[in-house]
């Protein structure tokens, strides 16, 4: 929810901006969002059962896929 708010408000101020859940972080989801148009990835680890080798892996393989974006994790 928190994300999805933060994506509205984004938009309103003119930005590119959407809230996708955590199979967007499949490899293929990843591709599919396309490099040249994702600058920033905010990675929210809010969920019960997330771990730091979990984070570890989703950081990799953004940073494989999306090489040139920038990535803040809360």
């Amino acid at each position: 929810l928190a994300a999805r708010v933060a994506a509205l408000s984004l938009r309103r101020a003119g930005f590119g901006a959407s809230a996708e859940g955590h199979s967007a972080l499949d490899a293929a989801n990843l591709e599919r969002l396309g490099e040249g148009r994702v600058r920033l990835v905010v990675l929210s680890l809010l969920e019960e059962g997330n771990s730091v080798a979990g984070a570890r892996t989703f950081l990799r393989r953004i940073a494989r896929v999306l090489p040139d974006a920038h990535v803040v994790v809360g």
